[in-house]
This record gives C-alpha cells, structure tokens and sequence, in this order.
C-alpha cells in the first residue's frame, strides 16, 4: 500500500528522524556520563576522556540502577537504528532487510556473548531492552497505518 498523502508522510517521517535522533543522543550521553572512562570504545573511536566538553556529560556523583547503565542504551540504539530506517525508506520493502539484519545482529551478538564466544556479558536484560525496542517500533510502524485510514 502506497500513502499518498505527502503532508503526512513527510511529518510522520520527520517525527520518527527526530525521535531518531533524540534516541540516539540520549544513548550516547548515557553511556558518557555513567561508564567508566577507560572503556576501549573510547579509544578505539580516539576519544579524549579528559576533554572538558566530555566531562560536562559525565555524572560521577550518583550510581543509578546497573540497567539503566548498562542495558538500556543497547535498546536505545536499536530503536533509534529502527526509527531511521523507517523515516528514510517509509514503504520501500528494503527497509526490511535492514530492519531484520540489525534485530538478527543484536540478538546474535548477545546471544555469542552468552555463549563467551565474543567478548561481553550476555546479559539477560539486553536482550529484554531488544525486545522492548523491537515492540516499540512495531507499535509505531502499525499508528502510520492506523492514522492514514482514519485520515482517508
């Protein structure tokens, strides 16, 4: 089914772009202001931890729960991951080919950590935050549907 009404479809696109995006920093900050900054992926990515701007973000007086330290941020990424794809390709059927990949990549991933098969906890709370992100996402991709009937 083709949507052709292109007011909706750019807001409706738009929205999920900026809740992309807002998905995306929200994870980022929290993994700045709450993990350890010896952390490889710093330098990996040549971050410098004593950067003042780096150590606006970082929270060091407080210890919130450990999966909003340590989980979250996993399902975060993904549901941002998710709400790009489907801004960018809308009602093209290759959106699910990167949809799919990238569920079958996080939970293959968690899965090999459970295993010690790849380096990571294989926490049980990843993938709950996965599972959560993914229903997040389905829920939103049936509302465009919902609301363009009622529209039309």
């Amino acid at each position: 089914m083709i949507i052709k009404n292109n007011t909706y479809n750019n807001r409706f696109r738009i929205a999920l772009g900026l809740c992309s995006l807002l998905f995306f920093l929200q994870a980022s900050w929290l993994y700045i202001a709450f993990r350890s900054t010896d952390m490889v992926l710093y330098n990996w990515l040549g971050i410098d931890c004593n950067n003042h701007l780096f150590q606006l973000l970082r929270i060091t007086d407080c210890k919130p729960a450990s999966w909003l330290i340590y989980n979250l941020q996993d399902g975060l990424w993904l549901l941002s991951f998710l709400f790009l794809m489907e801004s960018i390709w809308w009602n093209d059927k290759l959106k699910w080919v990167f949809v799919g990949g990238m569920i079958s990549f996080a939970y293959l991933l968690e899965g090999l950590q459970c295993l010690h098969a790849f380096p990571g906890t294989g926490d049980i709370c990843d993938f709950v935050c996965y599972t959560i992100a993914i229903l997040l996402y389905l829920f939103i991709h049936k509302l465009k549907f919902i609301f363009y009937e009622k529209v039309h």
